[in-house]
């Protein structure tokens, strides 16, 4: 720290500067850049660099300025988050969710969401269930999207099961092909934004999934693409939230 009188650099707990003799008070000087902060102050608010604090002065500090609480990448509030943000970034460091503006921290996993969908395992049990399993599945897919995704595209896709038995016959089977189409480009999305190297997007769905009649397994390999892309995202989000 430095002296609240002269400016020299002294020792953090000394009561008394050794170059001047002025006792110290309740001001400091930020060692990273010199600004004059309280002596109870944990980070600079000039730099945002982190200090070093006594118990003496951790305990006097009032609750709002000692540093947030975090669990699995999650503060308390907005606020917080915020703070927490700037004081990675300007010390160097801070992960791709943090340094992107997403609203600071990324939010921890909420819960563990599958990672094992098949398509042999979709198709002998759908089967087995005429045709109830490959509700659920598509019925989870749509979940784990909007768990996944609404938090940093503040979209929400439709529940396929509404899709499926009130809005597909009331459009004449419109409703479906627009609701493939978005909930790919938002598995796309995600999936570059998480940096996961795995091509799949709205151009999966009209090409495999449309166009793909034609040479009829390519529903087939759409649905492995948009299962293998889902378990990729659940993985990452299982880890990282």
């Amino acid at each position: 720290m430095y002296c609240s009188q002269c400016g020299q650099q002294m020792p953090n707990n000394a009561a008394v500067c050794p170059s001047c003799g002025a006792p110290q008070g309740n001001t400091k000087f930020c060692s990273n850049c010199g600004t004059r902060i309280a002596a109870n102050a944990v980070a600079c608010p000039n730099c945002g660099a982190r200090l070093e604090v006594t118990r003496a002065a951790a305990a006097a500090a009032p609750v709002s300025q000692m540093p947030p609480i975090i669990i699995n990448n999650t503060s308390s509030s907005n606020n917080t988050n915020t703070n927490n943000n700037n004081l990675n970034n300007a010390n160097g460091g801070g992960s791709i969710y943090q340094n992107q503006n997403y609203g600071g921290y990324a939010r921890g996993p909420v819960k563990q969401l599958r990672t094992n969908r098949g398509l042999l395992k979709m198709i002998l049990l759908s089967l087995i269930t005429l045709g109830i399993y490959g509700l659920w599945v598509m019925y989870t897919i749509t979940e784990d999207v909007n768990t996944i995704a609404t938090p940093y595209d503040r979209k929400t896709t439709m529940n396929f099961l509404l899709l499926a038995f009130v809005f597909s016959w009331l459009t004449l089977g419109i409703a479906p092909l627009v609701w493939y189409h978005r909930i790919s480009n938002r598995i796309g999305n995600e999936l570059l934004r998480r940096g996961i190297p795995y091509k799949f997007g709205a151009g999966t769905f009209w090409g495999w999934g449309i166009l793909g009649v034609i040479i009829i397994i390519g529903p087939l390999v759409y649905c492995h693409k948009m299962m293998k892309s889902m378990n990729l995202l659940c993985a990452d989000y299982n880890v990282r939230g």
